[in-house]
This record gives C-alpha cells, sequence and structure tokens, in this order.
C-alpha cells in the first residue's frame, strides 16, 4: 500500500470517528474471534433508527448465529436487561430450551420469506413473558455474514384477551348447558308427576276393580266347597279348589305389587336402628308359620344402622323368608345372619346365609329383576317381586344389594345401607 492510500484510509476513519460522534452516523460494536468489529448506519438510514426506537415493540438485528448487532430501547424494556448487556450477545439467552429448539430452524427459514414462532421470554429473576417473534433475512452492505431482521411482540395483553374471550365463551357455554339441563329437569319433573299420577290411578285400579271381582271369584268357590248340601263330583270340587288357590296367588301378586309400587312413596326419614334387635323380632313373627320345621339361627352381634325402620323391616322380612323358604328342603334349616367388614370407608355389609339349594351365579343377573324367578313355581311358591322390592329400598339408602351362591349350596345375601 502506498503512502497515499494510507493517507486516505486514515482520513476517512477519522471522518467516520467524528461522524459517529456528531451524531451523523450510528455504530455497533461487535466483539468477535476476529477481533472488534464495527458496524455502522449511514445518515439516510438515522431516520429510521428514530422511528426504530419510537416502536412499542422490539426491534433487533441478529446475525446467523442468534448474536444481536442491534436491539432498541423496548426490547431492553421487555426482557428488563440493560442495553449495554443486550447487544453483542447471544439471542438465545432469551429462550427456554424448549423454544430454543423451535427457534434455530426458524432462522433458517429466515431467508424463505420469513417465518413467526410463538415464545416464552425469560427475564430477570425467572419471570417470562409470552411474544411472538417474526423474522426476515437482510441484505446489508458492510456485514460480513447474512443478517435478520426481528421483531418481538409482547403478547401478555393478547393473551389476556384471548383467555378472557375464552372464559366468556366457556361461561355462555355453561349458561346455555345449564338452561337446557333446566329444561331437562322441568320436562322430567313433568313426566315424573305424570307417572306418579298414573301409578296413583294404577294402585286404585289393582285395589279395587281388580280385587273386587277376584274377591267374588274366591267367595263363591269357597260357598260351593263349603256347602254341604251341594253333592259335587270330586272332578268338579277339585277345579273350585284349583280356582281358589290360582286366585289366592292372583291376590298374593297383587299385594306385592302394591307394596313394591308403594317403596318411593315413603319419606325418607332416617334413623338410628339396632338391626341385631330387629332380626330377632322378624325371626320371632315368623315362627308360628314354621311348625315343626327344625330350624337354626343365629345372629351374630351387628352394628346398628341408620334407615327408615318400616322399609328395613320388610328387606330383612324378605330375605329371612327367602332363606327358609329354599332351605325347607333341608333336614334341618341352617341359617347365619351377620356382617362383613367395610369396603372403602362405607357403612357395614349385612349378610345373610342359608343352606338351601342355592342357584347358578350365572343367572345371578336376574335375581332382583321383577316377575324373575331362578326356580320352578312348583317347587317354590312365589310372586318374583320381592327381591325386587329389596333391592328398590336398598338403592333408596343408597346401598347396594347381592348375592353369591352355587347349585345345592346355599346363597348368602349381601346388603349396605350408604
Amino acid at each position: 500500500m502506498s503512502l497515499a492510500e494510507a493517507q486516505a484510509r486514515l482520513a476517512e476513519a477519522e471522518e467516520t470517528i467524528r461522524a459517529i460522534r456528531s451524531g451523523e452516523v450510528d455504530a455497533l460494536v461487535v466483539a468477535g474471534k476476529q477481533g472488534d468489529q464495527v458496524f455502522t448506519l449511514d445518515g439516510a438510514g438515522h431516520a429510521y433508527r428514530i422511528l426504530i426506537e419510537s416502536m412499542h415493540e422490539g426491534a433487533l438485528t441478529l446475525l446467523a448465529d442468534a448474536t444481536i448487532l442491534y436491539a432498541n430501547q423496548c426490547f431492553a424494556k421487555m426482557t428488563r436487561c440493560p442495553l449495554e448487556q443486550v447487544i453483542g450477545g447471544s439471542f438465545h439467552r432469551f429462550l427456554s430450551a424448549a423454544d430454543q429448539t423451535g427457534f434455530r430452524p426458524l432462522l433458517e427459514q429466515a431467508d424463505g420469506g420469513g417465518a413467526k414462532i410463538q415464545v416464552m421470554l425469560n427475564a430477570p429473576g425467572g419471570s417470562q413473558m409470552p411474544a411472538q417473534i417474526s423474522i426476515r433475512a437482510l441484505a446489508r452492505d458492510g456485514f460480513n455474514d447474512s443478517t435478520i431482521g426481528m421483531v418481538v411482540t409482547d403478547m401478555t395483553e393478547a393473551r389476556r384477551i384471548a383467555q378472557q374471550k375464552e372464559t366468556e365463551r366457556l361461561y355462555a357455554q355453561v349458561r346455555e348447558q345449564a338452561a337446557e339441563l333446566e329444561r331437562r329437569v322441568e320436562e322430567r319433573t313433568r313426566q315424573l308427576l305424570n307417572a306418579n299420577q298414573e301409578l296413583e290411578a294404577f294402585e286404585s285400579s289393582v285395589s279395587h276393580d281388580l280385587r273386587g271381582p277376584l274377591r267374588h271369584v274366591m267367595g263363591f268357590t269357597e260357598m260351593l266347597t263349603g256347602d254341604p248340601t251341594l253333592r259335587l263330583p270330586e272332578a268338579a270340587r277339585g277345579c273350585l279348589n284349583n280356582i281358589r288357590a290360582s286366585a289366592g296367588k292372583m291376590e298374593r301378586l297383587i299385594d306385592a305389587l302394591l307394596e313394591f309400587s308403594r317403596v318411593n312413596k315413603h319419606s325418607l326419614a332416617l334413623e338410628p336402628v339396632e338391626v341385631g334387635p330387629m332380626w330377632r323380632e322378624v325371626l320371632a313373627e315368623m315362627k308360628p308359620d314354621l311348625g315343626a320345621r327344625q330350624i337354626e339361627v343365629t345372629i351374630d352381634d351387628l352394628p346398628p344402622c341408620h334407615a327408615h325402620p318400616v322399609l328395613l323391616r320388610q328387606v330383612l322380612v324378605n330375605l329371612l323368608s327367602n332363606a327358609l323358604k329354599y332351605s325347607r328342603t333341608r333336614d334341618r334349616s341352617v341359617i347365619q345372619i351377620s356382617t362383613a367388614a367395610p369396603i372403602d370407608g362405607g357403612g357395614p355389609i349385612y349378610s345373610i346365609k342359608d343352606n338351601g339349594v342355592g342357584f347358578d351365579m350365572a343367572h345371578a343377573h336376574k335375581l332382583f329383576a321383577v316377575f324373575q324367578r331362578l326356580h320352578d313355581a312348583r317347587d317354590f311358591e312365589g310372586t318374583g317381586v320381592g327381591l325386587t322390592t329389596v333391592r328398590r329400598i336398598v338403592e333408596r339408602h343408597g346401598g347396594r344389594i347381592w348375592a353369591e351362591s352355587a347349585p345345592d349350596a346355599g346363597a348368602t345375601f349381601f346388603f349396605t345401607l350408604s
């Protein structure tokens, strides 16, 4: 290099320094492996610098390796980091590890017309700020590497508005669903009232319209068979006895249906009940009808419960009658009434076990269904309503009932009341 060229370059450098000091030219210095590099923005861009500094969004210029060449004051405020600590550092420091993974390919897309990404910006003290980053490749003279322009938008308010709108949408949806639910409840209530009225009409019809003719049938058959002046053939007398027996069975079925329909009419006023003494009372009431049967009933010490006394007695009567009925084919009926350990902190589990004929568990799903019977009516009488009534009462108390059995091995019924 000649002396004249050296003097010219020195004069150019001195002019640049003067322009920088006077504010005619903006400049920044970036420390690198090759030493400090000075990047300048010519005087024509000074107005753009003023415009960028007045923005309410962060504006940055980056190298391809994310080194920050320039950042405006707004970005420094966003990150609560002094501007002199921002410029020359890496933009990665403001991103979480997860966001850095998505940011790297974003830099590669800058040459393709720009790209955007949602990130959380780190700030001192561990706080974070939701932001949107928009980048685009820049072509600037004087840079050895390609540069990238970046705009950082604070999304805090936008996110708050979006969350508020989502909350309002969900609230409106909940109100709509609540209104629909209320409409359905009103509709179901009307249906229930209509059903109750129909049930009451049914009970009245069963109690009067069916029982009246049935009593006439039974009365006339008894009159015919009981009149000694009538010399009826044995075949005719047998037919009349069958008619009377069938009428009696129908009367018992009507009574069972009425009893079943009235279960829900009881207001469920619960009170403390001593279950053991109630079992003993029920057994004492049944003994006169058992004749000379050999029966052994043991009742363990049972914990008390809270129940409707009348409805609970109905449960005990049905279950004990069931145990006595299906064990009557044995030489000696053995019935054990006890409790099992509560499940998951619930109330006591009461059980009644017999040594009767039992049943196949494959048909257990029919056990508590109305009019379903697991044994031939010719072997064991019944209406098929008793266990259905028991289940309804137990469920009204918030409990459940189930059974375990095997053919010719007896059965055990379990129930809870809460």
